[in-house]
């Protein structure tokens, strides 16, 4: 289903008119009168009473609206949490770390937890980097630590 048509159909459906939705979403009449036909064609259904002067939906139509308004509420939800991950506002971040590190790390993650509180934060204590064997480490982004003072 297209979500462009099923837009269209649900500005006709609260306006309850063909001219007065293409207007509300920049379209000619006729491309708002084609993609509620092509809708029509995709379920075999009639989504409005052509006999009547007002956009009546019909069985069918009113079916569609109601379902049509909770998928374009999913769809833009999908497309925020989406975005949200791109972000990294949502997510996990996976932790590994030696005893003394730590120690420095949990003041910087309860910051980090304070500004992004949907970013779930997994410490692992690890020895050296073979602690992390069998952890997803799969990432798009990756920052290695910098050792700090003299190595001994």
């Amino acid at each position: 289903m297209d979500l462009g048509a099923l837009r269209i159909f649900l500005a006709v459906a609260g306006e309850r008119s063909f001219s007065r939705a293409a207007a509300k979403v920049h379209r000619t009449q006729p491309a708002v009168s084609q993609a509620v036909r092509r809708l029509e064609q995709e379920f075999g259904e009639q989504l409005f009473d052509r006999s009547s002067k007002t956009g009546t939906l019909t069985d069918a139509g009113r079916v569609l609206q109601n379902y049509g308004q909770r998928l374009i509420r999913l769809a833009e939800e999908t497309e925020s949490v989406m975005h949200e991950l791109r972000d990294l506002r949502r997510g996990r971040v996976l932790i590994g770390a030696n005893e003394a590190a730590i120690h420095t790390l949990l003041p910087l993650i309860a910051r980090f937890r304070q500004k992004v509180p949907d970013v779930v934060v997994d410490v692992r204590r690890v020895a050296g980097q073979s602690g992390l064997r069998g952890a997803d480490v799969s990432s798009d982004r990756a920052w290695p630590a910098r050792r700090r003072g003299r190595q001994r």
